[in-house]
């Protein structure tokens, strides 16, 4: 865990918002940081003065040069270097682990096999590292963090290339207790000087004692140059292997590769790409014991989590409290007394002690890459953003007011006051006035109002001298009302204005924010009696949104087969949330790096698994262990790979190049997929559709839209489902018990799913499309979903929502989405549907309501 930064430390580097001290040594200081996009990393700049120093300046623009040629098996690669700005830093990937030192200290025992993958690690990263033609030249415990996937290498600081001259300069460069005999009697350091660290840091790891301790330098030179350490503590099949790395002769030392190649295959000859992935394979069953290090933004999503409603409704205000918008429009931090917090914010500043700084009154951001870091701030800062600059000014204006007595001259006039009574009134999401910046508002309106009312009276007054003293007094007198009229007319046109912005603001929010939607309505019909107002208040009471929810962050979502939880999957980590009470119920992060993009994400009907796919690969996580239940190769994925459970859980449906195939979990088989690439050897098709019985997959030609049902596991083709769904077909879907099919293009058609035969109790016209509408088999995105109980059928094709009563067919909700419809699901209570958006779970009622219209874009049509 990062320390806390210095008073002298910089609040970011170029793009990269700072946490905390990871270490700092004579060359520079490394932090934990974090990029725009909230991704951790790890910021390693030089110290002031050292960056004045060309010959440092070069030898850190070598170290970045040296780390960026080597391939990242277990390596902690770099990602980004800023080399000729005031103060250089190379940014690399942030290992979450602690130093395999710090793990031996701390009581954590090598021995057995875990020792010889922790010896396989190091040396896949040698072998990584010299077949770049890098020499580390530092290598030691310290630099060999315990990631989640696995060991890695780290701090390329004292790194060289292989053309660049190894030879002493006078300097020692490295770690005394694990440096070569050569480089202290001043010949060439190369990569078996790194060989020979791997032997020490091995032995280290097995004993718990650096190899060549000694209480001086010299007697450490002594004891590298003279003594052979005792190798007994060793296991048989590492004692060979670490004796010959420790030999006093680099040229006899084996090479990285060669010591990969015996850990792994014994001694076989292997290509150097098959040693380091089965090096990094070997790997990733090394861990660190002890607590994890959880990242910033899990820290602060867990403090928010432990609060209350009340003391979560406060966390924005607060925060949103702590940031300002500088000059140049770019976000800045600020430190605000704690006068102006909300009440109640004790114990929102408790829980959030790691994040924020208290003195002389005043809190502040203590580790100011929160603001990347943590993705429900990042959503309320996108939310405040255009107002930020307006509040500053009604907070500022207001303590100036207070401060000088408050005094008219400083309150609010004209077109500042409007502005800032504008956003007040419409324009804020999260962030509250406190009680001074209300009574400083009330204050400059009533001011204005005032003013106003003694402009009214003094025209007036003038107006009757004016009759009195002239003959032509009528006109003045008639120009004076006019006047005043003008002024009212002023006044009320604000009021109606202001009226249809909010009725306009409240049209916007319905599907996003119903609350503030209906709230907005409310004020729009106070502050205009007219037709939008209306309209806009009808709306809100006619409105079927009854909440919306979006789930922090980026990522890709999939809703629960209840529509009660939501699954969201980003490069790092897996998160589900409870959509019916807004809060994070379950974490699981993801190890390593991931290279390959994420095509798409599936929770299992239980909840108990949630399954995913990339470019490579179909993964499916246990989310009671944490941990990979099984996964699969599909290179076939590209950009349009999809994955989704079936009924049956114990299957997955994957498609992979427009073939969709059925995955077995229970035994890993395939069934439907394409056999070496060949044409026609395959389901092809969308993503299948399997009953809870599991014996069978029904598909649809991409082409004709038919339906096509094979039997598993021999792939042939049911006869009895033959041409029992007529027209192109857009979806299929099967009732949570197995017992009925439903397929649909412009018609509905129910099929039991045991005889094959048309379900036709209650007639046969049961219309999915309208007339003139398109059709379903034409949508991008169109899909059919059962109720739990069987009792209704929703169907989505594209932003179009309806719902139907199984048992007579008739169209019970009828609903436009503002934006295309991912999915759809009806919770179990009966008269609540959820669908996903691209960012959104939005939650619509329904229940038939009187007086609504038939349909509108985001509303809905009850019959």
């Amino acid at each position: 865990m990062a320390g806390t930064l210095l008073p002298e430390d910089p609040e970011r580097l170029g793009d990269y918002w700072l946490s905390g001290r990871l270490g700092s040594g004579g060359q520079g200081v490394v932090y934990e940081a974090y990029d725009g996009r909230g991704r951790r990393v790890a910021v390693k700049v030089l110290h002031g003065d050292a960056a004045a120093d060309p010959e440092l300046r070069e030898r850190f623009g070598r170290e970045a040069a040296a780390a960026r040629r080597v391939a990242s098996f277990c390596t902690a690669p770099v990602i980004a270097a800023e080399l000729d700005g005031p103060r250089p830093y190379i940014v690399s990937e942030y290992v979450e682990g602690r130093s395999l030192r710090r793990a031996v200290q701390e009581g954590q025992v090598f021995a057995g096999d875990g020792l010889h993958r922790l010896a396989t690690a190091i040396a896949t990263a040698l072998t990584a590292i010299h077949d770049a033609g890098v020499v580390h030249r530092d290598l030691k415990p310290d630099n060999v963090l315990l990631g989640p996937d696995g060991p890695r290498v780290i701090d390329f600081g004292v790194a060289r290339t292989l053309e660049m001259s190894l030879t002493s300069t006078g300097l020692v460069a490295g770690t005394p207790t694990y440096m070569a005999p050569e480089v202290f009697t001043g010949q060439r350091a190369g990569p078996a000087a790194d060989v020979f660290a791997w032997g020490g840091i091995v032995l280290f790891a097995a004993t718990g004692e650096d190899p060549f301790r000694a209480e001086s330098l010299g007697g450490v030179m002594h004891r590298v140059l003279s003594a052979d350490p005792d190798l007994s503590v060793l296991p048989a099949s590492l004692r060979p292997l670490v004796g010959a790395a420790l030999v006093k002769d680099p040229a006899a030392r084996p090479s990285a590769r060669d010591l990969l190649m015996a850990l792994i295959s014994g001694g076989s000859p292997v290509d150097t790409g098959r040693l380091l992935a089965e090096g990094s394979r070997a790997a990733r069953a090394v861990h660190a014991e002890g607590e994890p290090d959880p990242a910033l933004g899990v820290l602060a999503e867990d403090a928010y989590d432990a609060l209350g409603p009340a003391g979560r409704d406060l966390v924005p205000q607060v925060f949103l409290r702590l940031v300002a918008v500088g000059p140049e429009g770019e976000l800045t931090t600020r430190r605000a007394g704690e006068d102006e917090l909300p009440p109640g914010s004790g114990e929102v500043l408790r829980m959030f002690a790691y994040v924020l700084s208290r003195t002389d009154g005043e809190v502040g951001l203590a580790r100011p890459a929160l603001l990347r870091a943590w993705p429900r701030l990042r959503a309320w800062l996108s939310d405040e953003w255009d107002g930020l600059p307006v509040h500053a000014e009604i907070r500022l204006r207001a303590r100036q007011w207070a401060a000088g007595g408050r005094r008219q001259a400083d309150l609010l006039q004209g077109g500042r006051l409007d502005a800032a009574v504008g956003w007040a009134a419409t324009g804020r999401r999260r962030l509250a006035l406190n009680a001074l910046e209300r009574e400083f508002l009330d204050a400059s309106a009533a001011l204005t109002r005032r003013r106003a009312h003694r402009r009214r009276l003094l025209t007036a007054a003038l107006a009757v001298l004016l009759a009195l003293s002239l003959a032509g007094g009528g006109l003045a007198a008639y120009q004076g009302s006019r006047i005043a009229e003008q002024r009212d007319q002023i006044s009320a046109q604000r009021d109606r204005a202001n009226g249809r912005e909010a009725a306009l603001r409240a049209g916007t929010l319905r599907t996003t924010d119903p609350t503030a939607a209906m709230l907005l309505s409310v004020a729009a019909w106070r502050l205009d009696g007219g037709s939008e107002a209306r309209s806009s208040l009808m709306a809100a009471y006619e409105q079927p949104e009854v909440a919306a929810f979006r789930p922090p962050g980026g990522g890709l979502r999939a809703l629960s087969r209840d529509g009660r939880t939501v699954v969201t999957v980003s490069d790092d980590e897996i998160r589900l949330y409870d959509v019916r009470n807004r809060r994070l119920v379950r974490r699981i992060p993801l190890p390593g790096p991931r290279s390959e993009p994420l095509l798409g994400v599936a929770l299992s009907p239980s909840g108990r698994s949630v399954a995913v796919i990339t470019t490579a690969r179909a993964m499916v996580w246990d989310l009671g262990t944490g941990r990979i239940r099984a996964q699969l190769a599909v290179p076939g994925a590209r950009s349009d790979g999809e994955i989704e459970f079936a009924d049956d859980e114990s299957k997955v449906v994957v498609l992979e190049d427009l073939n969709g195939f059925v995955w077995d979990l229970a035994n890993g088989r395939t069934y439907g997929r394409t056999q070496g690439r060949e044409e026609g050897s395959g389901w092809p098709g969308d993503l299948p559709a399997v009953p809870r019985s599991g014996r069978f997959a029904a598909l649809l030609d991409p082409l004709t839209g038919t339906l096509d049902v094979r039997r598993m596991p021999g792939q042939e083709r049911d006869p009895r489902f033959r041409g029992v769904c007529p027209g192109k077909l857009g979806a299929v879907a099967f009732s949570r018990d197995g017992a009925l099919m439903a397929c649909g293009g412009r018609q509905i058609t129910l099929v039991s799913a045991t005889t094959g035969r048309r379900v036709t109790e209650a007639g046969d016209d049961w219309p999915w499309a309208e007339s003139g509408a398109n059709e379903p088999a034409n949508a991008i995105d169109a899909g059919l979903r059962f109720s739990a109980d069987g009792r209704y059928l929703a169907g989505f094709a594209d932003r179009s929502i309806r719902v139907w009563r199984v048992r007579d067919h008739r169209q019970v909700f009828g609903y436009r989405a503002e934006d295309d419809v991912v999915d759809v699901r009806l919770d179990p209570d009966g008269h609540t549907l959820r669908y996903l958006l691209e960012e959104a779970v939005v939650s619509v009622d329904i229940r038939p309501r009187a007086g609504s219209p038939v349909c509108r874009a985001g509303s809905s049509a009850r019959g």
